[in-house]
């Protein structure tokens, strides 16, 4: 079955009050967060030399904007176990060179808002302590020996907003997934894309349950986009997690 929006919020004062450490205790989520937030303080430390996004342009005067930025993934999987719904991963994109303001962060192979829900995904958008969530809904656990999962994460800036999205997926326990039903909208978020390093995406994901499930965890390409269309390309393997041989 195809996903579908189960809930797409934008912050108000009730999701405030749910996003409260007092209020919410998922201590799963937090410790991953805070994990996020430690490897994006390494990225600082790093000289990011730019990246192809800020030499993009025509040799003259500013570097041309960057509006939309895709990334292709893929995970490979050995013998997923459906009884304790393992693995467990997650990716995280920001439209910035850090995770201390906007970014998304999307639940693979189980949801977490407002309560654990084994299977299937979830799109959590965040600035600071606020925050917008959509979830899949008819997708179960991966249970497919050998299964390759495949998907596109898309940050667009149009008309001073925003928006993420999971395009062109694939895998044998889910079929294809994505498009509009697997949007957000990324409050708080820069008008451009100019800050955005794949490196930051990298060293923010993860898996968090299950490693011994994945043979292969890996951001395969980088795409920018212009106002005039396509400006770079990246095909470097970006490698998350490779089992040990």
């Amino acid at each position: 079955m195809c996903p579908r929006v189960v809930s797409a919020q934008r912050p108000t004062q009730t999701v405030v009050a749910r996003a409260s450490p007092t209020t919410l205790p998922r201590r799963r989520r937090r410790l991953r967060l805070w994990l996020v937030c430690a490897s994006s303080l390494a990225v600082l430390l790093l000289p990011l030399g730019g990246g192809p996004q800020a030499r993009a342009g025509d040799g003259e005067g500013e570097p041309e904007g960057v509006f939309r930025v895709e990334e292709d993934w893929e995970l490979v999987l050995n013998q997923p176990d459906v009884d304790v719904n393992a693995p467990e991963f997650y990716t995280l994109m920001s439209p910035t060179s850090h995770t201390r303001a906007a970014f998304v962060q999307v639940s693979w192979n189980f949801r977490e808002l407002e309560e654990f829900a084994p299977g299937g995904l979830e799109i959590q958008a965040w600035n600071a302590e606020n925050f917008n969530y959509v979830e899949s809904e008819g997708l179960g656990s991966l249970s497919n020996t050998a299964e390759t999962v495949t998907w596109t994460q898309v940050l667009k800036a149009d008309e001073g907003q925003v928006t993420f999205k999971i395009a062109n997926g694939h895998s044998s326990s889910w079929g294809d997934f994505g498009g509009d039903a697997l949007s957000i909208v990324v409050n708080g978020a820069p008008t451009t894309l100019n800050g955005y390093s794949p490196e930051v995406t990298t060293r923010s994901s993860g898996i968090t349950y299950g490693t011994n499930r994945v043979n292969l965890f890996v951001l395969k390409e980088v795409r920018w986009y212009g106002p005039h269309g396509l400006v770079a390309v990246d095909p470097t393997p970006r490698v998350v997690y490779r089992m040990p041989e």
